[in-house]
């Protein structure tokens, strides 16, 4: 019997990302069966982890995959542990806890190596290249490239495109999209569509609008056209829960060549697939192509309309991503806690203090969640790390200008020390209210750390953000701060940088050292590098 569970549950697990609805099914009923043996029980959860993963409820998919680790971490060599250990780690990276996820995919690696399991050491060195990407890309182009010669080795064509799609994003990403669509096609040539299933048909779908944005940016429209009516085509008959997505594309080919009026239609059209199916983020990100296009053609009505459902929609997925992550983290913590607690009754009291640091960590994070500053009711600096690299990604992507303002109340400390504190809170609140007022809907205005306000402004040139800034500064100044107390006059300092492909650190502090040159050349002016708009 056990024999025959077994092979379903490996059959569950082979159609995990093709049957989702079979593997859950297959899953479930063994661990119904209250006479399934533990290790059984721990395949099937290991299974189930993966699916709710898939369905982005963590906190279900971390403790299935911990409760599966208890028993399969027993016998160091099991077979599925890799498959377990590739699991946790994709579920810590998408947590944020980037280093556990590399301790697993390290894990993974290894014991693969170890039992002769060459398909899970390449997945292993595959995970590891996407994840080291993002720090540094040559790293993770190597370990893309070792997991692609393994793939081959084994004769995983499926595999082995998933990884030349990922070389190619992340080439994609760094603006060279001759490598891009070189490695695009590599990648499709070893995809036969008469061969191909569930998932395979999404990696060529993907695939196929990488490669039609790359031919885009280098200017061959017809090219990319083509490679769009072909996709569309292969979706309707195989894959139309990804038509959303190649009509998302289609419309940015429409923003591409000049064509908002086009563009617009496509929007509204995806829009029309996307309601019905809970896809957040294509959904915000539709939102916030249509602002774009209904400002080019002049209804700011429209445009005003898209981007309020654009910013509820980000507030909507920051917050339920948030409540999510802090209910694994809180599983994550109970779990270690148990081990700690069994740990601590034969080392008695000697961990105590290590619990309570847990605790205070558990607790730091579940205050973390706000994405509003309390006192000004700005978004909060954590909030802008979150979306303002979003937006910046997204500007750098399509190539859409962005500018940075760090902004300062001057002589600030005056004002604290000689009128007070609680003036001195009055006045913050109130330059934010200004701020808010007098920003455009699309500007991204968050307090950065006491009096310093950051924003971000989208789709935005060097001459218009700095006439955005300096109607700003004019509405600090010219306001009537009497109303608040009679000694009171209260101006700002600007820096302000244009995005030329660099992270949105690197742009806060050179937007931090115009700020520094408004300071010291007198105060409440906007500095700005003449480079940047000459540009």
């Amino acid at each position: 019997m056990n024999v025959i569970t077994i092979a379903l549950l490996e059959d569950a697990w082979s159609g995990r990302n093709n049957n989702r609805p079979a593997a859950r099914a297959a899953s479930e009923r063994v661990l119904a069966d209250i006479e399934s043996e533990p290790r059984i029980a721990a395949l099937a959860k290991t299974v189930l982890s993966y699916l709710e993963y898939r369905e982005r409820r963590y906190d279900q998919a971390v403790a299935a995959g911990f409760a599966a680790l208890a028993v399969l971490g027993v016998d160091p060599n099991d077979i599925w542990l890799p498959r377990l250990y590739n699991t946790l780690a994709i579920i810590h990276l998408d947590l944020g806890e980037r280093d556990k996820s590399r301790v697993y995919l390290d894990k993974q690696i290894r014991l693969s190596y170890a039992l002769g399991d060459q398909t899970y050491e390449a997945l292993g060195y595959h995970d590891l290249g996407v994840l080291q990407a993002v720090a540094d890309r040559q790293i993770g182009l190597e370990s893309l490239a070792q997991a692609r010669m393994m793939f081959h080795a084994s004769g995983d064509a499926e595999n082995q495109a998933l990884a030349i799609y990922n070389i190619a994003n992340i080439h994609r990403g760094a603006g060279e999209h001759a490598a891009a669509v070189d490695y695009a096609q590599q990648a499709l040539k070893l995809l036969h569509t008469d061969q191909l299933q569930g998932m395979g048909f999404s990696i060529v779908i993907h695939i196929s609008t990488l490669m039609a944005e790359s031919v885009c940016a280098l200017g061959q429209y017809s090219e990319a056209q083509r490679l769009l009516d072909d996709t569309q085509a292969l979706v309707a008959r195989h894959a139309p829960e990804l038509l959303p997505h190649v009509y998302f594309c289609q419309g940015l080919y429409f923003v591409a060549v000049g064509s908002d009026d086009d563009a617009l239609i496509q929007f509204q059209e995806t829009l029309q697939l996307l309601e019905p199916t809970g896809q957040l983020e294509l959904l915000s990100d539709c939102h916030a192509a249509l602002t774009d296009c209904s400002e080019r053609l002049g209804d700011y009505r429209a445009a005003l309309s898209h981007h309020r459902r654009y910013v509820a929609l980000r507030e909507r997925i920051f917050s339920e991503t948030n409540q999510q992550k802090v209910r694994a983290l809180d599983v994550i913590h109970q779990v270690q806690v148990a081990r700690q607690t069994a740990e601590a009754e034969r080392k008695r009291s000697a961990e105590l203090q290590h619990y309570i640091t847990e605790l205070e960590q558990l607790q730091a994070t579940l205050q973390a969640i706000s994405v509003r500053d309390a006192l000004t009711n700005l978004y909060n600096r954590r909030y802008l790390s979150d979306e303002g690299e979003r937006l910046l990604r997204y500007a750098q992507r399509h190539q859409i200008e962005l500018c940075v303002a760090m902004i300062d109340l001057d002589n600030f400390k005056r004002v604290n020390d000689g009128l007070g504190h609680y003036i001195g809170d009055m006045v913050l609140q109130k330059v934010a209210a200004i701020l808010s007022e007098a920003a455009r809907i699309t500007d991204l205005i968050t307090r950065y750390g006491g009096e310093e306000i950051a924003m971000l402004l989208p789709s935005t040139s060097m001459h218009d953000a700095y006439t955005v800034c300096e109607r700003l500064r004019n509405a600090i100044e010219q306001y009537d701060w009497a109303g608040i107390h009679a000694n009171l006059r209260v101006t700002i300092s600007i820096g302000l940088v244009m995005d030329d492909g660099r992270t949105l650190i690197e742009l806060l502090n050179l937007a931090d050292v115009q700020l520094y040159r408004s300071k010291s050349s007198g105060r409440n002016r906007t500095s700005y590098d003449q480079a940047d708009m000459r540009s």
